[in-house]
Parts: C-alpha cells; sequence; structure tokens
C-alpha cells in the first residue's frame, strides 16, 4: 500500500493546504514525516494518540497522516492480538504506523502493546525445534484514535498507565 497515489501537487493541494491553521491535521501528518528520521537520529519509536467524541476529525487526520505513504489501507485497526501488532510494526518499519480505534483492543493487552511498540523489538519466540527464530524489530511512530484515553482502556481492567507507557504514547485532545 506504500505507493505514490497521485502527484505532489495534488497532495500539496488537498491535504496540506487544508492543514493550515489546525493544529491536529499539522500534528499528524507531520508525525508521518517523521518516521523515517529515527533511525538518523538514533531515536525510539514514539506515538500520539488522538482522543475524542465521534465525529471530533480523529479519522480525518489519521487519513492526513496515512497520505503521506501513500494508500489509506494503511489504517489499521487497534482490534489485533500483541502478536499480530508486532508483524503489523514491523511492515511500518521506518514510517508510520496509524491504529484506529483504542476501545477495539483489550484492557489487558494494550499496556504491553504500548511499551512492545514503542520498545521496537517483538517477543523473542522459538521454533517448534526449539531454534530461536529472527525477531521482529522496528523504529516508527505511530498515530492512534479513539474516545477513550490509554488510561480509560486500562483502567476497564483495574490498571492504570505507567510513566514510561505515558511518555512513549501521547494522549491528546482532538
Amino acid at each position: 500500500a506504500m505507493t505514490r497515489q497521485g502527484a505532489l501537487d495534488q497532495w500539496r493541494s488537498e491535504v496540506a493546504e487544508r492543514c493550515k491553521g489546525n493544529s491536529i491535521l499539522i500534528a499528524s501528518v507531520s508525525l508521518a514525516f517523521a518516521g523515517p528520521l529515527l533511525e538518523l537520529l538514533g531515536r525510539d519509536s514514539v506515538g500520539m494518540h488522538l482522543r475524542g467524541g465521534s465525529s471530533s476529525g480523529k479519522t480525518t487526520a489519521m487519513g492526513a497522516a496515512v497520505s503521506v505513504w501513500g494508500s489509506p489501507k494503511l489504517m489499521h485497526s487497534w482490534r489485533s492480538t500483541a502478536n499480530a501488532l508486532e508483524g503489523v510494526a514491523a511492515t511500518c518499519n521506518g514510517s508510520l504506523l496509524a491504529l484506529d480505534e483504542l476501545g477495539l483492543v483489550s484492557g489487558r493487552e494494550v499496556g504491553d502493546a504500548i511499551y512492545t511498540l514503542a520498545n521496537g523489538q517483538g517477543k523473542a519466540r522459538s521454533s517448534s525445534s526449539g531454534r530461536l527464530q529472527p525477531m521482529n524489530k522496528w523504529r516508527l511512530t505511530m498515530l492512534s484514535t479513539g474516545e477513550i484515553s490509554l488510561a480509560d482502556k486500562m483502567g476497564e481492567v483495574g490498571q492504570s498507565p505507567m510513566t514510561g507507557q505515558e511518555v512513549r504514547f501521547i494522549d491528546i485532545t482532538a
């Protein structure tokens, strides 16, 4: 899905021009452009979560961000297992991981998923013969959307976010 979709002038007029004066759109698109810089700067993955009610522009901001990389098919859902998210993150190495609707992920798994995605390395696994399999690794920026915060999602199962999760996954009111 990371293919050219139209011309740069078209993207400038249809996406970039509409970002002017809108801090959420500017931050979202900037986050998409920042993905390739992480490796060059030796920085870890980082994420931004856009939180707000229905029709507050969260998915529109995500659409603008994924347009930097090509197709709307680059929008993924939080409705995944932690293992599946590792695979998705590996395919987004050096770019943007866009995850829509935080409310769909398990409250038990979301905290570990944030740490895993931000730390840029999947779980060590062995094959059926006991040999260590290659680990997925990545550096990326994450853009998440949802009607609830990470704290609210973890609170559903009696947990609360750690400081390390909050600084790697910044909550922004959309």
